[in-house]
């Protein structure tokens, strides 16, 4: 790694890492008396640059990165015709995308905040499969990736497809104001919002297993004792009800959500 510093009030800097993850076995299989599956070494490499920065007295950071890594023999997780987990590798995958962020004061008591990233990923192996979504030898979801037939099983192709739970784009948005008071605590109101990019949940396409523009807003008004002794507060999570798909459960074709809004009290103090 290295790091430059510009000037005093910018700083630039570089990273190349590699690593590996040992070899891994799924013994959970054996429960339902099936075979147990293994998966070998991955290892991956690393790139990153970025520069980090305060400007305008010091009350605008800009923080912003590009990376890239390859990894190897990728493990990868899948199920079998019975739903159980199985591990495998693949020949590698690619990534490559951008994170930057900014806090801002325009005023002594009000904080904003952004923050963006994009990510591009991609398995790469022509001779790799992944058993689909079927459920008493019956596909149940809408496979949109070339298949083929194994005896009774279904296999989908998942070259070029991008890594699950990876979205494409994160937004986040962050507000706070804090209002000072005589006996030297605080009363705030602080917000927050985000947006993610389209995200797949499983190794294949389909078009049930899929995400795009799930967003959610946090709401926290509170007061803070002098030196942050105590925080007590109301809040809100996922204001606006939305019901965001974050996972699946294959065969069953079960859904996994978001929790509802949630609206509460928070009490939360330091102890020395």
């Amino acid at each position: 790694s290295l790091l430059y510093q510009a000037s005093p009030d910018v700083s630039l800097y570089t990273r190349v890492a590699e690593g590996f993850r040992g070899p891994t076995i799924q013994g959970r299989s054996a429960v339902f008396n099936s075979d147990f599956t293994t998966a070998k070494s991955e290892t991956i490499l690393s790139w990153e640059g970025g520069v980090k920065s305060r400007l305008l007295n010091n009350t605008l950071s800009l923080n912003a990165t590009v990376f890239a890594y390859r990894v190897e023999d990728i493990q990868l997780n899948g199920n079998d015709v019975n739903g159980n987990g199985v591990l495998f590798n693949a020949d590698k995958a690619d990534a490559y995308g951008m994170e930057a962020e900014a806090n801002w004061k325009p005023v002594p008591n009000l904080t904003l905040g952004a923050g963006l990233s994009l990510l591009h990923s991609k398995i790469r192996d022509k001779n790799v499969y992944a058993q689909v979504c079927i459920l008493n030898g019956v596909v149940v979801c809408t496979v949109e990736d070339p298949t083929i037939k194994v005896g009774a099983n279904t296999f989908a192709q998942i070259d070029g497809n991008p890594l699950p739970n990876a979205p494409e784009y994160n937004v986040d948005l962050t507000a706070r104001y804090d209002q000072p008071l005589g006996n030297g605590g605080r009363a705030f109101i602080a917000g927050d919002f985000n947006i993610q990019g389209y995200t797949q949940f499983v190794l294949y396409k389909t078009k049930e297993f899929t995400a795009n523009g799930n967003f959610e807003g946090g709401l926290k008004i509170g007061y803070a004792a002098p030196d942050d002794a105590y925080e007590l507060s109301v809040f809100a999570r996922n204001i606006t009800n939305e019901k965001n798909l974050k996972g699946v459960i294959e065969n069953y074709m079960a859904a996994v959500f978001n929790e509802p809004r949630i609206i509460g009290v928070s009490l939360s103090g330091k102890f020395r």
